[in-house]
């Protein structure tokens, strides 16, 4: 017996090999893409059923797919409330700061709705705002604004610069 050497197989019946000539036809098989198509294909369809079932519990028939519309309070009943009053905020100066310091302040005073642009008009996204300075702003300082619906906008321009 030679470790190098294998041994041959024992005498018997010969194994069937398969072999898939020219004129044959392979099975198909699903590659990943296909796969991954078909799952997504599922997930929609599944979401568009599940999404029109709720909608129908909830509008109490079944044979409209539409989701029910709520009916409107008499106006009685909407003068009743009176509507609440924005608070206004006193708009801080933040010329000459850092430009993620005062995102960051106008953020802390309940500011939401942030802009900013280069104030080279050269058009760059300011990636890193700790490498930008605050050269201008709108609103203006002092100015006395509802911080939930005032579009705050802080022109930077680089600290190199």
């Amino acid at each position: 017996m030679n470790p190098l050497r294998p041994e041959p197989p024992p005498p018997g019946p010969p194994q069937e090999e398969r072999h898939y000539g020219f004129h044959q036809q392979v099975p198909p098989q699903k590659t990943f893409p296909t796969v991954l198509f078909l799952i997504c294909a599922s997930v929609f369809a599944l979401t568009l059923l599940v999404g029109v079932r709720i909608s129908t519990a909830f509008s109490g028939s079944s044979s409209s797919p539409e989701p029910a519309v709520a009916a409107a309070p008499p106006p009685s009943a909407r003068a009743e409330k009176p509507s609440p009053k924005p608070v206004l905020v006193k708009m801080p100066n933040l010329v000459g700061r850092n430009h993620q310091e005062a995102q960051d302040l106008l953020q802390s005073k309940g500011f939401v709705k942030l802009r900013e642009h280069d104030a080279t008009g050269q058009g760059r996204l300011l990636i890193w705002d700790r490498n930008w300075v605050v050269v201008s702003q709108t609103p203006a300082p002092g100015t006395r604004v509802d911080p939930e619906h005032t579009k705050v906008t802080l022109n930077s321009r680089k600290k190199t610069e």
